[in-house]
């Protein structure tokens, strides 16, 4: 119940819930590009809960693009939406996506040209610039401005590069992961970009905390090893 609160104060950071859904051979979306819907009905009211539960929902720009979500809980029996963060590095997000609807939006990106950021605050959304490192703004650094922000618990709902660099810079403290019974195939999008291993002494460990149905899919919840 606390752990949101103790990690913002204790860590400087939210607590980070990275929530996933994929077939049962690890894929996220065609080649295409097309993911709805991978998982049923019950699942994605499930999600919708954890979403309420949620002071922020963070994604990238390669999800906005090609799901155009807008990120808000649907349920019908809250009055708080949580804070929409989008991560867009390189300012490639077109202003007229329905995830600046209605404001609650906070754009994070690595362009500190005012000029370029006037469209999205007419779409009410606020700015933040964070520095790049290593290809892609500072993700740690993002977590803590979002932690003064008063965000105890992040919801991620992103694609595999952000999830990859997520998981990759220790970040991310638990995965939900929506296992539909469905086979799409090797030609697919999978979960988590990152290099190619040389040795699986480098594979990223998970402990395996719940497992439980969800309608007709499998959820897991993992802690990172």
């Amino acid at each position: 119940m606390h752990r949101g609160f103790l990690s913002r104060v204790e860590r400087q950071r939210p607590w980070v819930t990275l929530k996933a859904a994929a077939t049962l051979d690890g894929k996220t979306a065609l080649l295409n590009g097309k993911s709805q819907w991978i998982t049923g009905p019950a699942a994605r009211r499930d999600v919708q809960k954890l979403r309420a539960r949620s002071c922020a929902i963070l994604t990238g720009s390669g999800t906005v693009l090609v799901d155009n979500p807008q990120l808000t809980v649907r349920t019908g029996d809250t009055s708080l939406q949580p804070l929409r963060v989008v991560l867009d590095s390189r300012l490639v997000t077109p202003p007229e996506r329905r995830i600046f609807d209605g404001g609650n939006t906070l754009l994070a990106t690595s362009v500190a040209d005012p000029a370029r950021h006037e469209v999205y605050r007419q779409r009410g959304a606020q700015i933040l610039i964070l520095p790049a490192l290593g290809g892609h703004a500072d993700l740690e650094l993002l977590l803590h401005s979002l932690a003064e922000r008063g965000v105890n618990e992040l919801m991620v709902e992103a694609g595999a590069g952000l999830n990859g660099a997520l998981v990759q810079a220790g970040l991310v403290d638990e995965i939900i992961l929506y296992l539909a019974p469905a086979l799409v195939g090797n030609a697919a999008q999978g979960l988590f970009a990152w290099p190619a291993l040389e040795d699986l002494a480098d594979k990223q460990a998970v402990t395996i905390r719940d497992v439980r149905m969800v309608g007709a899919d499998v959820r897991l919840t993992m802690g990172l090893a």
